[in-house]
């Protein structure tokens, strides 16, 4: 071989070694462009060859296979499918069509500021055009003219339905029901962005959510939302704090991302309570936390997904799982705070139709004001009527009911503390007061109490608060905070008398009382005394209705401490030294007080009177002085409250009973300052206001320049000639331990409608409700016709012994 046939061999040689070099990179960069499914974040379909009509790129789960079309036919963008190339009306995405892409300024840079990492979005003010990310670097792409980006094939198209722009994008909204302006709360949406969902589906997933913002008033002191989206990963899409308008928000929310992969719910779950539910996300403290889930199938792994649920649940936050499509809701139940809050729908379409109201409804029951200033501490007990008068239905709805209540206030160790129990026959106590910290936890203990379907034994619920110390420290009840108890009934108790005995043990020991009443089977008279205050009494006819009642059942229970700025009102005819006798409620008309030797009763007048503080009497609100202007209430009892002087020739303890005078006012026989009351043969003394006397002919106090002497001949007044204290000289502040007596029920020697409760030596003087006296016979309050008053007062007690 000559010397110039090797230097010709040589440089073939080169000339190969450079062309397999080049042909390498260019397979290499080949390969690298080929990736397309992983590159642009596709859902498994066929897609548009990039370069070439006659092929198309087919997605599986990432995976990347370019297929070829039959001979003579073209890849349709619409249909997805090759077709004769005569019938192909669109362009494919190949190199003759596409325009050059354009570099964004960072105003547009869309796919940083949406956290986008891949995949293609549209473009959010313009159709002609559309966005491709890829590692968070945004590129806009043109379409040719006359086509426009089709949102559902993530390609342009002729004849493209509206993509996301500022004049098609805004989803039509139908005005729904709007929670009031004082709601509070976070709510995080949850979507479902995997492959079982198409995009179509997908973006009637964002516009139903979208549609709810506008029911809740949206601000850093009202309702907050956030959004997650998972498949494989989850991913937070914005923060709380992010949009705080309606058009932000839904903006922001049709923007959403698409993923198109497995459904790993458990990941959006310990997301939502690691990092959505944290201050540096924006959310709140002091707030409800709603999460809203929404899937159209079943995870890929129940077990965790069951148990990241409970996590979350267990960090206080409301759990509303939302289901589209038939499978099995035992996941979804898993998932929620309350499976009776589990919607399930079969398509996506039916997310507009028949959920929307539901949803906020539901949303906005949990999404409360929290703002109870007057009762930064209290601890309340809920009894819950469970007997067989109620219908299993309408039992969940109580339940439902009192669960919301909860919502309006703040839980905690510092804050409001809740117990519970239900009553049929049986009492079952849900929880103590110390048992659960956070409302998400009281909502499920309360919302899945057992149906119990039997009788209405309301005393042995009063008894078992009694019994048990609920109210104890033991329990988690603390001191110096309001204590109430909340009656939610639909009738009358098994044991009328024994309620109103129970009750009356609770509110002497100063606890307040609520009660609620359902259905037109009610006994009023038992509604006043499961209560502390006629404003404590609520009626309603239906359990359907008693959602009304939120807002004002929450608002006077918010009002309850300030009822009594001036001390407990149990103890107040000591505090303030009063009488034996009636007197005027200080605070409230609806009631008036009973003071026996210091114990105090606190009574109520029947509905729609008030007490009259002259009169003594419970009186139509237009004929009765208010009882604000006419009142011994001292605000600062440890100063002398200064009254009339009296001159006492004769003891007057028992006039009533040996003149046999009528209940009412009747003139005192010495000092016109006082005058005296007769109640069924008790005699109480009772002080006319500063500068007033008593006038006999209007049986008022009155000024003295116009009112008739009171000591005037027609008034016959026999001295006692014997006994100097009520019934018969026996102490009734201690006659249970004086006498040692059992526990139970006694007549009074001196009165008709009174009657002795003996508890642990303990005495309670209680009175009849109007209407009734007490017999003697049975031990209860009866019928006046059926009872001889005599009894009573020749009725003894006996020194027990041992």
């Amino acid at each position: 071989m000559t010397l110039e046939q090797r230097d010709k061999m040589a440089r073939s040689f080169q000339h190969q070694a450079v062309f397999f070099l080049l042909l390498s990179a260019v397979l290499v960069n080949f390969a690298a462009s080929q990736d397309y499914c992983q590159t642009n974040n596709w859902r498994d379909d066929a897609h548009p060859h990039p370069v070439y009509c006659d092929r198309f790129v087919k997605c599986d789960n990432f995976q990347t296979t370019i297929v070829s079309c039959p001979a003579g036919t073209l890849f349709d963008a619409v249909s997805r499918t090759c077709m004769n190339s005569a019938s192909v009306t669109t362009h494919c995405n190949d190199a003759g069509t596409t325009a050059t892409p354009v570099t964004v300024p960072p105003s547009e840079d869309y796919c940083g500021q949406n956290h986008w990492n891949g995949g293609i979005h549209p473009h959010p003010t313009s159709c002609d055009k559309y966005i491709q990310c890829l590692g968070f670097v945004t590129t806009i792409t043109s379409c040719p003219p006359g086509q426009r980006y089709h949102p559902i094939y993530q390609a342009c198209a002729v004849n493209a339905p509206p993509c996301n722009d500022a004049t098609t994008t805004t989803p039509s909204i139908t005005a729904g029901p709007v929670c009031v302006n004082t709601s509070r709360g976070d709510i995080l949406f949850i979507f479902d962005s995997s492959s079982s969902i198409g995009y179509p589906d997908y973006l009637k997933q964002l516009s139903f959510a979208a549609n709810i913002t506008t029911d809740f008033p949206v601000g850093e002191n009202n309702v907050l939302f956030s959004v997650l989206v998972f498949s494989v990963v989850a991913e937070s899409i914005f923060n709380f704090s992010s949009y705080l308008t309606h058009d932000e928000l839904r903006k922001a929310i049709m923007a959403t991302n698409y993923v198109g992969s497995t459904t790993n719910t458990f990941l959006a779950l310990d997301f939502a309570r690691e990092t959505s539910f944290s201050p540096a996300q924006g959310s709140r403290s002091g707030v409800p936390h709603i999460a809203v889930i929404l899937t159209d199938g079943l995870s890929s792994n129940f077990a965790e997904t069951k148990n990241a649920a409970q996590r979350l649940k267990d960090s206080g936050v409301i759990v509303l799982p939302i289901g589209i499509g038939q499978f099995n809701r035992t996941e979804l139940d898993a998932m929620a705070t309350n499976v009776n809050d589990v919607k399930q729908v079969g398509s996506y379409d039916s997310l507009r139709d028949v959920l929307r109201q539901d949803v906020s409804k539901l949303i906005c029951s949990n999404a409360v004001n929290t703002n109870c200033s007057s009762m930064k501490m209290a601890d309340i007990i809920f009894l819950l009527d469970s007997s067989s008068g109620i219908l299993f239905n309408d039992y969940q709805k109580l339940l439902r009911f009192a669960a919301n209540l909860t919502q309006h206030f703040k839980i905690g160790p510092n804050d409001v503390r809740f117990a519970a129990l239900t009553f049929g026959t049986v009492v079952r106590k849900l929880f103590d007061l110390n048992t659960y910290n956070n409302q998400a936890q009281i909502i499920q203990a309360i919302t899945s109490a057992q149906y119990l379907s039997s009788s209405t034994n309301t005393a042995g619920a009063l008894q078992y608060i009694l019994d048990n110390n609920m109210f104890g420290t033991v329990n988690g009840g603390r001191d110096g905070v309001t204590k109430l108890i909340i009656t939610i009934t639909d009738g009358g108790s098994d044991k009328p008398e024994l309620t109103r005995t129970q009750a009356a043990l609770l509110k002497n020991k100063g606890y307040k009382m609520m009660a609620i009443g359902i259905g037109h089977s009610l006994n009023t008279a038992e509604l006043v005394t499961l209560s502390t205050d006629m404003r404590n009494i609520f009626i309603v006819d239906t359990f359907d209705g008693l959602g009304r009642l939120q807002d004002e059942v929450y608002n006077q229970t918010c009002e309850i401490p300030s009822q009594t700025n001036a001390g407990e009102l149990w103890n107040i005819c000591r505090e303030q030294n009063w009488e034996n006798g009636i007197h005027a409620h200080p605070f409230d008309c609806t009631k008036f007080i009973e003071c026996t030797f210091l114990h105090t009763s606190v009574m109520f007048c029947p509905p729609s009177l008030v007490f009259d503080p002259l009169k003594k009497t419970c009186m139509h609100r237009n004929d009765a002085i208010s009882c604000n202007d006419y009142n011994d209430y001292n605000p600062f009892p440890s100063l002398v409250t200064v009254r009339p002087s009296i001159n006492v020739q004769a003891d007057v303890s028992t006039v009533c009973r040996e003149n046999h005078w009528p209940n009412g006012p009747h003139p005192h026989p010495y000092d016109c300052s006082f005058y005296l009351l007769c109640t069924n043969g008790v005699t109480s003394l009772q002080p006319c206001p500063s500068q007033l006397v008593y006038d006999p002919s209007t049986s008022s106090c009155r000024d003295a320049a116009v009112a008739l002497p009171c000591n005037d001949a027609h008034h016959s007044y026999q001295p006692p000639s014997n006994g100097v204290t009520p019934a018969s000289g026996i102490d009734m502040r201690s006659v249970c331990y004086d006498f040692r007596l059992p526990d139970g029920i006694y007549p009074d020697p001196g009165s008709c409608v009174h009657y002795v409760e003996c508890s642990n030596g303990n005495t309670y003087h209680m009175q009849c409700p109007d209407g009734l006296e007490f017999n003697t016979k049975i031990s209860v309050c009866d019928d006046v016709h059926k009872i001889n008053c005599a009894d009573n007062y020749g009725f003894s007690f006996t020194v027990h012994i041992g």
